[in-house]
């Protein structure tokens, strides 16, 4: 009676249909910066989430383990809100860093609770930079074209897993997912601004958390 009991547990859960070979990913992501100097760690940031979206194809497979490779845009970001004249005056002050990549994931499939879990290695390029800052005058709000100034060459690893289900006879999926940066976005040496004026940036690092829905085809 026992076994009996235990195979109707596993018939219950829904089936997962591994022969799929593609999978779009569509969700929100947040990003956080790691400064090599503490005092800007500690800086509270504002709660953004950002769109990402990415496609991937399932090349092969042995065993419980596939391995897929895809291509994703996303944004990595940071955004705060603060007094910046002093008189009251909120105002955003924010850097954008906006990515395509090509994630390599390995996934391990645990077929009774029909969870895949996966290690990502993911090399990007920086489409695009772009900051929203306080003027050297401390007067105005200036917006700047920061793309030639970053690596624009960036590496991620993560990990994260998914549930996968069927709905409608469609194979779908709820994915979660840590992402951090091993390069440091900005390059090193001295820049000039729209005022000719120069600075260096603070190295940093990135890091992400993302939630997405999966489909499966």
């Amino acid at each position: 009676m026992k076994k009996l009991y235990l195979v109707l547990l596993l018939l219950s859960f829904p089936s997962f249909a591994q022969e799929k070979s593609f999978q779009i990913d569509i969700g929100v992501n947040r990003s956080w910066f790691i400064y090599d100097q503490d005092i800007f760690n500690n800086i509270e940031t504002d709660f953004i989430i950002n769109p990402n979206i990415s496609f991937h194809y399932n090349f092969a497979s042995f065993e419980n383990f596939t391995t897929s490779i895809g291509i994703r845009y996303y944004n990595l970001g940071r955004t705060i809100t603060l007094d910046v004249f002093g008189r009251g005056q909120m105002e955003t002050i924010s850097v954008n860093h906006y990515l395509l990549s090509l994630p390599l994931q390995l996934k391990y499939s645990v077929d009774i609770i029909n969870t895949n879990v996966f290690l990502n290695a993911e090399p990007a390029l920086i489409l695009k930079s772009n900051s929203r800052g306080i003027s050297p005058a401390n007067t105005f709000i200036t917006e700047r074209n920061i793309t030639s100034e970053m690596n624009r060459v960036q590496f991620l690893i993560g990990v994260g897993f998914e549930y996968c289900f069927i709905i409608s006879e469609q194979s779908l999926g709820i994915k979660t997912f840590y992402n951090y940066s091993l390069t440091k976005i900005p390059k090193e040496g001295m820049f000039k601004d729209s005022y000719n004026q120069e600075f260096s940036y603070v190295g940093y690092q990135a890091m992400e958390v993302g939630i997405l829905v999966t489909y499966h085809f």
